[in-house]
């Protein structure tokens, strides 16, 4: 990203309980950065992302598999195959352990 074209920027440090952002001035708007519209879906409710998700990828998402991510439990086999059956688990290895999100090929 550059920093000239940021409207925001939050962050979460391992050692973080909550999401950071710096002090800034908003102006007097609803939503001032774009942000409340961006990440809108981020929300924390797994119900919001499948309707949201069901109606962009025009199929059904079960909100089993929806619930497991949002839970940060480990992507398996299942999970993955809910979400997209052309899917595999270990060509996303190597993504996953990018961005340090749990999986396990065993199961």
């Amino acid at each position: 990203f550059s920093m000239e074209d940021t409207t925001f920027c939050i962050w979460r440090l391992h050692t973080d309980t909550a999401w950071q952002r710096g002090d800034i001035e908003f102006p007097d708007h609803p939503d001032p950065d774009g942000s409340s519209w961006l990440l809108g879906l981020l929300d924390g409710k797994p119900t919001k992302y499948q309707q949201w998700a069901k109606d962009y990828y025009e199929r059904p998402v079960p909100i089993s598999a929806v619930r497991h991510v949002y839970a940060h439990s480990p992507l398996n086999k299942s999970c993955v195959e809910k979400l997209n059956d052309d899917a595999d688990l270990s060509d996303l290895s190597a993504d996953l352990k990018e961005i340090g999100y749990p999986y396990d090929l065993k199961e």
